[in-house]
């Protein structure tokens, strides 16, 4: 096993149903991401991605927010 890779393990799907965020799987494991790794400052991606949903969607800023902290409070 390679020693410059860490693996662990995220229940995203599980999350998503039981948060009622079908669909947003992959949003909370980028959460488990960020917080795993560190590489971006969790505000800043927040706001990258709040800056990337257009206006036409707004609605669904809060959804990928939910699932954005779901996903890194759960490796905290």
């Amino acid at each position: 096993m390679r020693s410059d890779i860490k693996a662990f393990y995220i229940p995203a799907s599980e999350l998503a149903e039981k948060n009622n965020l079908s669909g947003m799987a992959n949003v909370i494991f980028l959460g488990a991401i960020i917080a795993k790794t560190q590489m971006f400052e969790y505000d800043y991606f927040l706001k990258l991605l709040t800056e990337s949903i257009p206006a036409s969607k707004a609605h669904l800023i809060e959804i990928n927010k939910k699932a954005l902290d779901l996903g890194y409070n759960y490796t905290i």
